[in-house]
């Protein structure tokens, strides 16, 4: 019933769900980005990588 007598308010909380969606979307490659350049400097310096078996 609240949903039938507020079409604008739905509008805006789903648009909003697509907003973030859309943000979370363009975040996601810098974020992976990061974490490969931290990865290539952690082997670069030596350091153990978890995964990967030091000799």
């Amino acid at each position: 019933m609240y949903a039938t007598m507020h079409p604008y308010e739905d509008f805006a909380e789903t648009f909003a769900h697509y907003l973030h969606i859309c943000d979370t979307v363009d975040t996601a490659p810098a974020v992976v980005a990061k974490l490969d350049f931290v990865h290539k400097l952690r082997v670069r310096v030596g350091e153990p990588v978890e995964g990967t078996l030091r000799q």
